[in-house]
């Protein structure tokens, strides 16, 4: 049994080697890559969105500030008060064991789902994914994947409650956790062999109320603060990228958008480049998703569908490659790819972009 766990332990604890290992290569290549600095913090890990969790756990809410979620920011803040220890310092050790935990939740996902086999593809292809490096970040992706592993690894053990609690804190830390919602009433529908009639009655209720909890607490904090229940909605456009704050903007009219830039805009510039990035990026693990969707568990399917598709309504792809992180049976799809050879490569190339995108992040470049 000790034995048995310790090959387990063993190539994931590699893999991380690996991970951190091509995180401190590509902070120095982003030196070559840009010798000028863009838009940065001191600390590489606390660039763009991690600057206003910072911000919000220290200081709370500013103007402007209610498009992050709250409860990551209060999460540090909680431990900032009862250490003294400084927020930033308290942000990077959270996501890191946040990162551990997931890894361990995801791993457990997987042998749930009958793929022990390929589970070190899997979780390589969670550590190497071109925007995984937001997961070493203070950003709300390390403690977003553990909760949404952890719902779904709750459901699969028919624990309802515990997952509809889980899924509550999870819709407090990003908008699209409201989607383990339905997601857990699928889970429920794919089970109802299984479960009694109480069971199903109990598991239900739980799910309706205590999933939506932390965005239905954070609306009514935005009311009571802000006069406006969907202030994070209505703010969005502050943060650029054509972003709606107003209205909802259908996906054909982002796809033209884009169509726009590619064909008008400098082709010589960042900007376009990440456009290029960031429509690719899209349409990759959208036809991913939907090609290999008989292969993909229902309940896992339509989260992933709603986490990719949620962010289009804004009017923008803006930084659709990290909500892709999101989209987790990705992972699991390329991850379970037979030729050695196919999955090596596809792997390889991942890294790479791995390597440009966290080097130009560091640097204090917007990646997504």
């Amino acid at each position: 049994m000790k034995q048995s766990l310790l090959t387990k332990i063993f190539p994931i604890a590699l893999l991380l080697s690996v991970w951190g290992g091509l995180m401190c290569f590509s902070y120095r290549l982003g030196f070559l890559i840009s010798p000028f600095p863009g838009y940065r913090n001191p600390n590489p890990l606390v660039n763009f969105d991690a600057m206003q969790y910072v911000s919000i756990a220290g200081n709370n809410y500013f103007a402007n500030q209610q498009s992050f979620f709250p409860f990551f920011p209060f999460f540090l803040r909680l431990i900032h008060q009862m250490t003294q220890v400084d927020i930033i310092t308290i942000g990077i050790i959270v996501v890191y064991v946040s990162l551990l935990l997931a890894i361990v939740t995801f791993y457990w996902l997987i042998k749930a789902d009958g793929l022990n086999k390929n589970y070190l593809w899997i979780i390589a292809w969670f550590l190497l994914f071109p925007t995984s490096f937001f997961f070493g970040a203070v950003y709300t992706e390390s403690p977003f994947m553990l909760l949404v592993f952890l719902t779904f690894l709750l459901a699969r053990k028919k624990q309802f409650i515990f997952a509809s609690i889980v899924a509550g804190i999870a819709s407090g830390v990003r908008v699209t956790g409201i989607f383990l919602l339905p997601s857990l009433l699928i889970e429920i529908y794919l089970m109802r062999n299984v479960l009694t009639f109480k069971q199903k009655i109990i598991s239900t209720l739980a799910t309706l109320v205590a999933a939506p909890f932390g965005l239905v607490w954070y609306m009514w904090y935005c009311w009571q603060q802000y006069h406006d229940p969907l202030a994070f909605f209505h703010n969005l456009s502050i943060y650029g990228a054509q972003r709606s704050g107003t209205h909802l903007i259908l996906l054909p009219q982002v796809v033209y958008r884009y169509i726009k830039i590619f064909i008008f805009a400098d082709k010589f510039t960042h900007d376009y480049w990440l456009a290029v990035f960031e429509f690719l990026m899209f349409f990759v693990v959208l036809g991913v998703l939907l090609y290999f969707w008989k292969k993909i568990r229902v309940s896992y399917l339509f989260f992933s569908l709603a986490a990719l598709l949620l962010p289009t309504l804004t009017g923008s792809f803006s930084s659709l490659p990290r909500y892709a992180l999101a989209c987790f049976p990705l992972f699991m799809v390329l991850g379970s790819v037979q030729n050695k050879k196919i999955q090596i490569g596809l792997l390889i190339f991942s890294s790479i972009l791995f390597v440009i995108a966290s080097g130009l992040f560091f640097r204090g470049y917007f990646v997504s």
